[in-house]
């Protein structure tokens, strides 16, 4: 991140105070103090009794583009798709973002969770957005009925949050009991998953939801027709169950009908529907339990999209695989995959985002591309073209993180 050591002046007392970029200073005689709190700042220790900063915490804008009609999943005030990217100017200072299939999630500093776009999907009464209504917003709205939130995940029509201590808060549809409440009931307004606690990340899917623990198990509850939850069978369940085939996952990514998990050895590990190769297996036979890519390894992050995955290697190459019938594999043509297969038009991602007909990256430098089917504009790019391989987007550069939703993609800048 941004390290903004901020205007520190010398104090007299051990007071914490509001200062420094709005952030709090502290004051201290020991120069490990400073070290810990400001050796990215780049600046020499102090003289004893100085005050001195801790990093600042980094927010800010958002840049959405793409498919925004009926819904206003962009959060620009209206309903009208744009194929560049458009500031959101109704509310700034966020620290992450979500996108879903038509509705998007950010977070706040102050852990306040903001959502906009679908509240109900095909006429029925959801409450993706988590307001205590089905209404659409077009603009980013608070959700007052939570807060404290430290990440936050917009699936297919329900969106889940993790807190703090733990707790896992989830909202929105609920047939296939992806909520994790224990019954099968629409929520409109975030609620506890009370069942089980612990949990270090949360990923919704299009009808499943996976989470993990601190000890590197993985626990899905939710839609199982084919096998999404991993737990050897395909009965659907509405509460967290463990995956207990398979442990040590560092992340883990839930599709619209599969699941993908990464452990600390750069494996992974996919499981669920492979009508198109997505799990990368080399076949396209569906798996109910997690089962290895043996072809590639090295992997430092993955994400599963509606039919086709992505992931990045160490040395920032990208590798997509599954169905490509828009290009959005990134490889030059549109061929399906059953096995991870490199996108060599361009290599140094950072990170990499699969939406429903598209995908984005980004690159260490604060550039987005992106590549797939452009019938909303949601590459980007000023036009409607679609691409089968990585293109930058030109009129807006500085981008910190991306998301690519259902037919729309958003970036947050520094």
């Amino acid at each position: 991140g941004t390290y903004v050591p901020g205007d520190c002046t010398y104090g007299y007392d051990n007071s914490y105070n509001r200062t420094c970029d709005d952030i709090f200073s502290f004051w201290s005689e020991r120069p490990e103090d400073y070290y810990y709190n400001l050796t990215a700042g780049g600046a020499v220790p102090p003289a004893p009794g100085s005050r001195v900063c801790p990093p600042a915490v980094e927010t800010g804008k958002i840049y959405a583009w793409g498919m925004n009609s009926g819904y206003g999943q962009l959060g620009l005030g209206d309903t009208t798709h744009r194929n560049m990217p458009t500031e959101i100017t109704a509310q700034t200072g966020f620290t992450s973002i979500s996108a879903g299939e038509s509705h998007t999630c950010g977070l706040k500093p102050d852990g306040s969770a903001w959502c906009w776009g679908a509240n109900n999907f095909g006429g029925g009464r959801h409450g993706q957005l988590g307001l205590g209504d089905t209404t659409h917003r077009n603009v980013p709205t608070e959700i007052t009925a939570q807060a404290g939130f430290t990440s936050i995940s917009a699936g297919g029509i329900h969106t889940c949050g993790l807190k703090g201590d733990g707790s896992a808060w989830c909202w929105g549809w609920n047939y296939y009991g992806q909520l994790g409440l224990g019954h099968n009931i629409n929520m409109t307004v975030p609620t506890r998953i009370t069942s089980q606690t612990g949990f270090t990340s949360i990923s919704a899917g299009g009808g499943h939801t996976c989470a993990l623990k601190g000890d590197g198990s993985a626990w899905c509850w939710g839609k199982n027709n084919d096998g999404e939850l991993g737990l050897r069978h395909n009965s659907s369940m509405n509460a967290p169950t463990r995956i207990t085939s398979q442990t040590g996952f560092t992340s883990i990514s839930a599709g619209q009908i599969y699941t993908c998990g990464l452990k600390g050895d750069g494996s992974a590990w996919y499981w669920g529907k492979h009508d198109y190769g997505q799990l990368g297996l080399g076949h396209n036979s569906s798996m109910n339990v997690p089962t290895r890519i043996t072809s590639q390894t090295g992997f430092t992050s993955i994400e599963a999209g509606y039919y086709s995955t992505c992931g990045l290697k160490g040395d920032g190459t990208a590798w997509c695989w599954g169905r490509n019938n828009n290009g959005k594999l990134g490889v030059g043509d549109t061929t399906d995959r059953n096995v991870p297969t490199q996108i060599t038009a361009q290599a140094g991602f950072t990170s990499i985002s699969g939406g429903g007909v598209h995908t984005c990256g980004l690159k260490g430098d604060g550039t987005a591309w992106c590549w797939g089917r452009n019938i909303y504009g949601e590459l980007g790019l000023g036009d409607t073209t679609p691409r089968t391989v990585p293109t930058q987007i030109t009129t807006e550069t500085g981008f910190k993180s991306i998301e690519a939703g259902g037919s729309h993609a958003l970036g947050l800048k520094k």
